[in-house]
Formats: C-alpha cells, sequence, structure tokens
C-alpha cells in the first residue's frame, strides 16, 4: 500500500508518522530510522547494526501487539513498508498523544486499567 505522510508525531526508538493511504483512510506506521546528523557523524556499519537490531524490535513490537485486545492499546493491523523501510502499521486515533495526555493529567500519572 502507498502513504503520504501528514505528520510527524514522533521521533525516537524508530520514526512514528501519521499517514493517509490511497483510499483516503489515515494510519499510523512505525519505522526503524536514523537522523541526518547520526548518518553523518555515525559509523556506516554502527548505523547498520543499529538499524538491523531496530527494525527486529519493531517487528517484534508488531507480532505481539496483533495478539492484544485492549481498549488503551492501539491496534497494530500489519506490516508494510514506509520510505524504503519495513515497519508496522497500526490505527489512527484521534486526540492528544499519551505525553500530551499525561502532562493534563499531572500530577496523578496513572492511568486507568
Amino acid at each position: 500500500m502507498k502513504y503520504k505522510e501528514l505528520k510527524v508525531l514522533g521521533v525516537n526508538m524508530g520514526r512514528v508518522s501519521l499517514v493517509e493511504s490511497m483510499d483516503g483512510k489515515k494510519f499510523v506506521i512505525k519505522i526503524a530510522y536514523v537522523s541526518s546528523e547520526q548518518k553523518e557523524t555515525t559509523d556506516k556499519e554502527e548505523i547498520e547494526s543499529y538499524l538491523r537490531g531496530l527494525r527486529k524490535t519493531i517487528i517484534d513490537e508488531g507480532l505481539k501487539l496483533v495478539t492484544v485486545k485492549h481498549e488503551n492499546v492501539v491496534p497494530c493491523l500489519m506490516t508494510d513498508y514506509f520510505l524504503d523501510e519495513l515497519g508496522i502499521v497500526m490505527e489512527y486515533i484521534p486526540g492528544p498523544t499519551l505525553s500530551e495526555y499525561m502532562r493534563k493529567r499531572k500530577p496523578d500519572y496513572r492511568l486507568p486499567i
């Protein structure tokens, strides 16, 4: 499936993007990612090794997420390629990010289970 990136939602352990498919549906995709700055300042073999580990971690996360059915867990729908990287495709749920939600709830950081 082809996607158009609408917004980068976060970059940490991978890149998380809000995307739109060719049929107009919105999804969130998480892929392995290394910034341009990291690429310029880090040995190429080290980056490839890091990306291999990160790809495995992201795919393992997707495999685990497809088995979880809980109201507080965003469903993982499939794996797919985005920006030449294999990633996990998750349902898009409009609203604040987890960090935005947690900031508003200060000082009580507990989430209902």
